[in-house]
């Protein structure tokens, strides 16, 4: 694709976003066909930072220092001419034991509902702390999203931290590990690094995003 094409889908795409709902249940998810991307990650990964990232809004979704914050599901329309066109879901953090065990039990069984059930859902973006990437509860979910053929994305994000020897060891660190949990990585799945506070690696992003959703 050339790269004026490119930018302009890109704009397309990423020029015009509404937050829709939040959803505590199945019950509750919006029911109009549109594709979605699914956002998963440890708590604190910087789910909701790199969702405003992405769009270019402060206030889009709601972010917070303390881990295990986000308890809904969020439903976030992408809009083109007014129009829906598709949309990003951040889902609740998993894998944080410091609230109360009934709540996190009940968020992570509709996160998991929504996974394994949902028949809009295109793919999926798993943000990480690139200082702690693909932990063992990350290699669970990439479980999930591996039966159920559901491509990936593995973005480490918080890069900013890191020096540039740093970062291409985690960035080949990341790929080996992924290869080793799926033998067809490269065709399933894909990882970059990414600073939602610095915008590194937007553009990367957003191109992947655009492919999954104009296919």
């Amino acid at each position: 694709m050339k790269t004026s094409v490119k930018n302009n889908v890109n704009r397309y795409l990423f020029n015009d976003v509404q937050f829709e709902t939040s959803a505590a249940h199945f019950s509750q998810f919006p029911t109009i066909d549109l594709p979605e991307i699914a956002i998963v990650g440890r708590s604190n990964a910087g789910k909701s930072s790199v969702l405003n990232c992405i769009f270019n809004r402060k206030k889009l979704a709601f972010t917070a220092k303390e881990p295990g914050k986000t308890r809904l599901l969020n439903f976030f329309s992408v809009r083109c001419n007014g129009k829906a066109t598709a949309r990003m879901v951040d889902l609740p953090g998993y894998g944080y034991a410091k609230v109360d065990k009934c709540l996190k039990k009940n968020w992570e069984r509709t996160l998991l509902d929504f996974i394994l059930t949902r028949k809009m859902l295109v793919a999926s973006l798993m943000i990480t702390d690139c200082r702690r990437p693909l932990t063992e509860t990350d290699g669970i979910m990439l479980d999930i999203l591996l039966e159920k053929k559901i491509p990936y994305h593995v973005l480490l994000n918080k890069s900013d931290k890191l020096n540039n020897s740093e970062k291409i060891a985690t960035l080949e660190e990341c790929k080996k590990a992924l290869e080793k949990i799926d033998a067809k990585f490269k065709i399933n799945g894909s990882c970059s690094l990414f600073s939602a506070s610095k915008k590194v690696g937007l553009k990367e992003l957003q191109f992947k995003l655009m492919e999954w959703l104009t296919r």
